[in-house]
């Protein structure tokens, strides 16, 4: 029979109506214990699966790694491991060691055997016609992995440390085994007041008696040197007043005293020679302009210099670029006809031959 367009399907009639067949319900029935069992068995699947992660062997993820760094084999004991810039603060400083006399400007009779500069200065063979070279490097000590490369440098270099550097004893120490020879570089006034020179810095208007102590401190610090040459100073070594009681100082001591140069109103070298300490001024600064161009320029004003004079004295300081220029152009030198020599060299050689003072090849800061 066909049902009425407003009946139901057969579908949905079997589904609502009491009387159905044996088969129907069988089927029925079926289809519900099936969907029993579904939680169950997906229960039971879950937790096989879960046991077969956990007895999986654990995943080890590659370790992520940065850039390569490099690590310099430095011992355990080694003084220079702290690689910071890192200048010492006035109140960690030790105890100024002062002189056990009043100190005077009275120069006392000098025994050239006891000469501190004569007996820590690096010997050097005879120059035998060569014009002689002294590389200055000052401004050592604060930072420890620039002061290691400097003295891998081939020598002899004249190595000057800031008084107020750490671990002076030991790079005097490892410069000297080395071949270089030492200075102290003492801080003294710039020629302006917004610059500040460092710690235990020689002032003008200190009085006499604070002058040499803070001197006395500063030449405590290191021992095996030739001298001191001034840090900054220009107001300073200008100043003969202030000048003379160092000088006068260094004299009673036996040190010598290399003039930076950093004005050109100093009285440092010609106030040295009244008073006679043994001296010489700086010819060329290397690096006060930092370019490869201007670094190269000067190397060579300093054979220019050494080949007019018979002596040359440069300046420079421990940047990387001052540093890589100087390992490439110190082997060299004597191929080209010089010798290098530490700046106790020079100072007897102009000590033997005075000359005339040398036009300004670069102007130093402070």
């Amino acid at each position: 029979m066909t049902p009425s367009s407003g009946g139901s399907s057969p579908e949905r009639s079997s589904e609502r109506t009491p009387g159905r067949s044996a088969g129907g319900s069988t089927g029925q029935s079926a289809g519900r214990r099936l969907r029993g069992l579904r939680r169950p068995i997906l229960a039971v699947l879950l937790l096989a699966a879960g046991g077969l992660l956990l007895s999986l062997p654990a995943l080890e993820l590659p370790e992520r790694r940065g850039p390569p760094v490099l690590e310099l084999a430095v011992p355990p004991d080694d003084p220079w491991a702290d690689e910071s810039w890192s200048p010492t603060p006035l109140d960690a400083m030790p105890a100024a060691p002062l002189p056990s006399d009043p100190l005077g400007l009275e120069l006392p009779p000098e025994d050239p055997q006891a000469a501190a500069w004569r007996r820590y200065a690096v010997p050097v063979p005879p120059a035998e016609g060569r014009p002689r070279i002294a590389v200055v490097i000052d401004d050592l000590g604060l930072n420890a992995a620039l002061a290691r490369r400097t003295l891998e440098l081939p020598g002899p270099l004249t190595l000057s440390f800031m008084t107020y550097a750490e671990g002076l004893e030991a790079l005097g120490a490892a410069g000297r085994a080395r071949g270089h020879e030492l200075m102290l570089h003492v801080p003294m006034e710039p020629g302006s007041e917004a610059v500040d020179a460092g710690p235990r810095a020689l002032h003008v208007e200190q009085d006499r008696n604070a002058v040499l102590d803070d001197l006395a401190w500063g030449l405590g610090r290191l021992s095996g040197y030739v001298g001191i040459n001034n840090h900054m100073g220009s107001r300073f070594t200008a100043d003969s007043e202030a000048m003379r009681p160092v000088l006068a100082e260094l004299r009673a001591r036996g040190l010598l005293f290399l003039d930076s140069r950093t004005s050109t109103r100093s009285v440092g070298e010609a106030l040295a020679r009244e008073l006679g300490v043994p001296t010489a001024s700086r010819d060329v600064f290397l690096d006060h302009e930092i370019s490869e161009a201007f670094i190269r320029r000067q190397l060579a004003e300093t054979e220019a210099v050494a080949r007019r004079r018979g002596t040359a004295i440069a300046i420079g300081h421990p940047y990387p670029l001052t540093l890589e220029l100087l390992a490439e152009w110190l082997p060299g030198l004597e191929a080209r006809g010089y010798q290098l020599v530490p700046v106790s060299a020079v100072i007897i050689d102009r000590e033997r031959r005075p000359r005339r003072p040398l036009a300004e090849t670069g102007a130093g800061a402070g």
